[in-house]
């Protein structure tokens, strides 16, 4: 079968990326599926190019072995050597980013499947109605890069889990039209106001809102 560039082949691509977690899941590895393509299972994203997949540490040596075995359009696994070195514990657990690419025969990568040990922002690994992916609220603090798209991601995923009766989702909302929407219709603990307390603006209908929430965009964009 012929594969085109990853962007034109999304269905095949999709298949392929949900095939590789269940396999580590028959494995016994309780991966969690993060970044775009979880985006899309959630419905705010329509494709991705890339697969972002968080893994437990101790289980490194295990993902390794499923890799070697798997292979996309006929062809091998192949480490991008972003750090020098092959996947290793040491590395996952200070939390470097591990890219695996899978490439054609004229060196195109196919797919492209990016290793965690020790995801960014990330509080707690928990996965909501599917065990293979990482919940609206963990892909949501992820989202909160230095780009600028990312956000609105964030932004959506924080809408429905308002809509699932998770307050928490007002830790996500940067639109101010939504934000204020929301919260008028939200139980607001103590908690929730103390971890962001942009929200006793929203609260209090101030006019100092939008400004506060520039700020607090400009606070994450920063470089680290």
């Amino acid at each position: 079968m012929n594969i085109a560039p990853i962007s034109e082949d999304w269905p095949i691509l999709q298949e392929f990326y949900n095939q590789l977690a269940q396999k580590l899941h028959a494995q016994g590895v309780k991966s969690l599926t993060t970044g775009g393509i979880a985006c899309v299972f959630y419905a705010v994203n329509q494709k991705t190019k890339d697969c972002d997949i968080i893994i437990p540490v101790e289980q490194t040596a295990t993902v390794c072995g499923v890799l070697a075995e798997t292979t996309f359009a006929g062809q091998k696994c192949h480490l991008t050597l972003k750090y020098g070195a092959p996947l290793a514990e040491k590395m996952a657990k200070r939390g470097m980013e591990q890219p695996h690419v899978f490439r054609g025969l004229r060196n195109e990568t196919l797919a492209r499947v990016d290793l965690f040990g020790k995801p960014p922002r990330v509080r707690s690994l928990l996965s909501d109605e599917n065990p293979i992916y990482l919940s609206r609220e963990g892909v949501a603090q992820m989202k909160k890069t230095r780009r600028e798209k990312d956000w609105g991601y964030g932004n959506l995923l924080g809408c429905q889990m308002l809509t699932r009766g998770n307050p928490e989702g007002l830790l996500h909302l940067t639109e101010i039209k939504i934000l204020t929407q929301y919260i008028m219709m939200t139980q607001v603990s103590e908690q929730l106001l103390q971890e962001r307390p942009l929200l006793k603006l929203a609260l209090a209908g101030s006019p100092d809102l939008e400004r506060y929430l520039k700020a607090e965009k400009e606070f994450w964009f920063r470089p680290r």
